[in-house]
């Protein structure tokens, strides 16, 4: 029950406009985004608190938070740019580096 509320509402929650923060995600939130998920982790499995994050994710099948935040950043970014409700001013800053990463690399498969 506790794993259908974290991948079904909390997930959403905490990932919800996340193209507008993600650049965050590499300093600070990235910490706190893996406490939570710990948390939740622990609750779901019931597991003992040594328990390694990375083990109990690989078990739930669940990526690590701030990976879901840049993917969810991506995908909004992408499709603004596709519907052409977004340009980038500048290609070197912010948002726009993680597009001009993903067009470095088409074969990469994301």
């Amino acid at each position: 029950m506790v794993h259908c509320i974290f991948t079904i509402v909390t997930s959403p929650i905490l990932t919800y406009s996340s193209m507008v923060w993600w650049p965050r995600v590499k300093n600070v939130s990235r910490m706190e985004l893996s406490n939570l998920q710990r948390l939740a982790c622990l609750a779901i499995t019931g597991a003992m608190k040594t328990t390694p994050t990375a083990a109990i994710q690989v078990i739930l099948g669940l990526p690590p938070l701030h990976v879901m935040t840049e993917a969810e950043a991506l995908t909004g970014i992408y499709r603004l740019m596709c519907n052409k409700q977004w340009t980038p001013k500048l290609t070197n800053f912010g948002h726009a580096i993680k597009i001009s990463e993903r067009r470095a690399h088409p074969t990469d498969g994301n």
